[in-house]
């Protein structure tokens, strides 16, 4: 730990791959708040790599853990190093805006997220909070919590079913329904099973690379919703369906600011506490009838709308300095 007066710089490492995306422009709003040397450097997790280890002491009872980066930047605000070239860093803190995870294996980093969960890095949102997010079944366990404490009319969790293997798929559920494989998101891995004709086709294709799966019924939306939540600040959005597919990803939406409701607040306050987030965002369906259910949680990768992106950016930088003035006073 260092203090203000310490001439070591504090290493902040933004998860953000994006090159339009100008952190050093909303970090320098705020220098007049900012009592600390800081370096900001922006990174994809597919360009970083990472070592954690103890070094040598006489006292036994004195460990020193050091944690080194290696990185690509997309920005590093004190070198002119752009990727693909490297640099080496020891973090101090964590801004995580991406998921450490995509589709396919060369785009696993969870490896990196490992080295950085046993050395303890600071972040928003929490390492721990980001892989419980990493997995749909662990996901949804956590909103199965809140909804058997709060009852399934002030948390209405869409009903889903769980198959560890595609040999569980034995018995097809009520149709239509939705299922979804594995641990994507965005749309992906995801299909609408009309008849149980298609289910048996389905298990077929599930049992090449045989993961899990949910399902859930499908849902004829009339919209969508998502709750967003930056700290102590909120935004309410109506997802207009604009296009002629079921999915919102492929078929075609657009997001409209609406009021916020106290029932919709609740969702996305008991998701944060229950899954220790700042930055994250509740999505629902609400059907023709009026009825909403809850379908996902986001976390730390939730993307802001274009709009929003330089104030939602802004809401980010200020937990962040506020979360390291508590840790490195």
């Amino acid at each position: 730990m260092f203090s203000s007066s310490d001439s070591e710089i504090l290493n902040i490492v933004i998860f953000d791959g994006n090159t339009g995306h100008d952190w050093k422009s909303i970090f320098t709003e705020y220098e007049k708040k900012i009592n600390f040397k800081y370096r900001l450097i922006q990174c994809s997790w597919m360009e970083t790599a990472i070592t954690t280890f103890i070094e040598p002491s006489k006292n036994v009872d004195e460990k020193k853990e050091t944690c080194l980066m290696k990185i690509a930047p997309v920005f590093d605000s004190l070198s002119d190093i752009r990727r693909p070239e490297t640099i080496t860093i020891k973090p101090n803190f964590l801004i995580i805006r991406n998921q450490c995870r995509a589709l396919t294996e060369e785009s696993d980093k969870r490896d990196v997220l490992y080295g950085l969960m046993i050395s303890d890095i600071p972040s928003i949102n929490t390492l721990q909070s980001m892989y419980q997010c990493l997995e749909r079944p662990i996901m949804y366990a956590g909103l199965r919590t809140i909804e058997k404490k709060l009852g399934s009319k002030k948390f209405p969790l869409i009903p889903f079913n769980y198959h560890s293997s595609y040999q569980q798929m034995i018995i097809s559920p009520e149709m239509p329904c939705v299922v979804k494989v594995g641990h994507a998101h965005r749309g992906m891995g995801k299909m609408k099973v009309s008849d149980t004709t298609q289910w048996a086709d389905l298990r077929t294709i599930i049992a090449l690379n045989d993961t899990y799966s949910t399902c859930e019924p499908f849902i004829d939306v009339a919209y969508g919703i998502r709750i967003q939540k930056i700290g102590k600040n909120y935004r309410a959005f109506k997802k207009e369906m604009s296009g002629s597919g079921w999915k919102s990803h492929f078929g075609g939406s657009s997001l409209v600011e609406m009021e916020l409701k106290d029932e919709h607040k609740l969702w996305v306050d008991e998701c944060a506490k229950q899954f220790d987030l700042d930055l994250c965002a509740v999505d629902a369906l609400c059907d023709k009838n009026g009825k909403e259910y809850i379908i996902e949680l986001n976390d730390s990768a939730i993307g802001f709308t274009t709009g929003f992106w330089v104030e939602d950016t802004r809401n980010v930088v200020e937990l962040a300095i506020e979360k390291i003035k508590k840790i490195y006073k």
